[in-house]
């Protein structure tokens, strides 16, 4: 099936991915022998990485932001009923 992310080889050159009826990968090849290599790479992966590890880093630091501001509290209470 055809999706971004394929890339083919022939010969050890890269060559262009073309859709074929409408859904399947292909490329336009020459007569005779030849080797064939394809390789799919997920579209976006290195981005969707990035954006989780960013995400969850803004998570841990609102939970300890919280659980300081809760101490800050807790602590201000009790120096009001002193």
């Amino acid at each position: 099936m055809y999706s971004k992310g394929w890339d083919i080889y022939v010969d050890d050159q890269k060559v262009e991915s073309l859709k074929i009826n409408k859904s399947f990968l292909g490329t336009k090849i020459t007569s005779g022998f030849h080797k064939i290599k394809i390789v799919y790479h997920t579209p976006y992966l290195k981005e969707g990485t990035v954006l989780s590890i960013v995400s969850l880093l803004i998570l841990i630091i609102s939970e300890l932001l919280s659980k300081l501001r809760k101490n800050h509290l807790e602590n201000k209470r009790k120096n009001d009923i002193l």
